[in-house]
């Protein structure tokens, strides 16, 4: 710990090139998920590192199977910009592809020793495979018997884990997401109302289905709890009233995401829509704003569309649509963000890059398409990065303008506002 103390504090002090090409701090979020790993589980701390590093340096990361290259005794396997970094026994390897060997193989050193630390927690299996594809439900209460009562109930067909307090239930939420939440309302240290609270307060969180238990007839906190979109079930209650219960909050959790989703996702394409752009967008804004990270943004359209319809049918201009947002979902990493907007009209978020390099990208896109395994079909961009004192409309109806300088250049080109 020592040793990684001082490394931090040198990285703090030091400032290194980001995707962007210009000097960023490199701090905030990898610093914090720094850390934060020791104290999670494996897998958890892995997850959190890999999410960090996309948002501080742009960097691609994906958890994998430990690689047969990957000695027994190796923590860490370099070659050239691409590492491999031992999770833990059995728990795979995190996979970074960095655009810069020096601070690649400073950033793996640090998170192998994030991770080292987290291997004195157990590994908890990956969520998708966890159970046999159960409903994974928290349970809080101060009460140990209490709480064991309540995983025997639902052990049948519930994959349950348990925490002692609303505190230790946030942070079991963030690392292993339940898919439900049973939370008695009193407790010492953080009480259920205030933790659910918190839940509803972040995005992440805020549609998590939560039944509160309490022993205490307590109209106000009742009524606080259906206000937080949360169930109230007053003790003792029966096991078939508990799990009756759970059910209707997860049904109507899952209905309401479905809805969600649908009215947030283009029919065509299978894309956000612009709805859903605009929520994106306020929370990219503050990121970048928050951290001093450069945001871009580039607009694209697909070339002769409406000729396209009126030759060949609009069958044709909807296979064009969706080749070009199929393209976009290959070359866009986690991080990015791509949505239709009406028409043949297209946005991409593109955070920690400049307008350059978003401009590259543009063209890398427009050649892909333009080539018959692409479809042979043209495509437009415009190019803006978030400017230090314009907001995020600013920035998109600047990409508006140099997509309409592209057109007018003789299409198939990416111009920079």
């Amino acid at each position: 710990m020592v040793r990684v103390s001082m490394a931090l504090r040198r990285m703090t002090r030091k400032r290194v090139r980001t995707n962007a090409g210009d000097g960023q701090p490199f701090g905030s979020p990898f610093i914090e998920a720094l850390a934060e790993a020791p104290e999670l589980a494996p897998l958890a701390a892995a997850r959190l590192l890999a999410r960090a590093l996309e948002r501080t340096l742009g960097w691609r990361t994906r958890l994998v199977p430990s690689p047969a290259n990957l000695g027994t005794a190796e923590r860490i396997r370099q070659v050239e910009k691409v590492a491999l970094i031992r999770i833990a026994p059995g728990a795979g390897a995190l996979r970074i592809a960095g655009d810069d060997e020096r601070t690649l193989r400073l950033v793996t050193r640090l998170c192998a020793n994030a991770l080292a630390g987290a291997r004195s927690h157990p590994i908890e299996p990956p969520r998708e495979s966890a159970g046999r594809g159960r409903p994974l439900v928290l349970v809080v209460d101060d009460d140990e018997d209490a709480r064991e009562a309540i995983a025997l109930l639902l052990g049948t067909d519930h994959d349950v884990v348990l925490a002692a307090d609303g505190a230790v239930a946030l942070s079991v939420v963030r690392t292993s997401a339940p898919d439900a939440i049973l939370m008695d309302l009193m407790m010492p240290v953080m009480g259920g109302m205030e933790a659910l609270e918190r839940l509803r307060a972040d995005p992440d969180t805020a549609r998590l289905p939560v039944v509160l238990l309490s022993g205490a007839a307590d109209d106000a906190a009742r009524v606080r709890a259906l206000e937080l979109g949360a169930d109230f079930l007053a003790k003792p209650f029966s096991g078939p009233e508990l799990r009756a219960r759970l059910a209707r909050a997860m049904r109507q959790a899952s209905s309401d995401r479905a809805l969600r989703e649908e009215a947030l996702t283009d029919a065509l394409t299978a894309l956000p829509n612009r709805r859903a752009l605009d929520e994106r967008l306020a929370e990219e804004v503050r990121r970048a704003r928050r951290y001093r990270l450069p945001l871009a943004c580039a607009m694209c359209d697909v070339d002769g569309l409406k000729a396209l319809n009126d030759t060949c049918g609009h069958a044709a201009g909807d296979h064009a649509l969706r080749a070009l947002a199929d393209l976009l979902r290959e070359e866009l990493r986690e991080t990015d963000f791509a949505a239709r907007c009406g028409g043949d009209e297209f946005i991409l978020l593109l955070p920690h890059t400049s307008a350059d390099e978003a401009r590259r990208l543009s063209a890398r896109i427009s050649g892909r398409l333009r080539a018959p395994a692409g479809g042979g079909l043209g495509a437009s961009f415009g190019v803006a990065a978030l400017g230090p004192d314009g907001d995020g409309e600013a920035m998109i109806q600047a990409a508006d303008a140099a997509l309409y300088a592209a057109k007018r250049a003789g299409r198939a080109a990416a111009r920079v506002a």
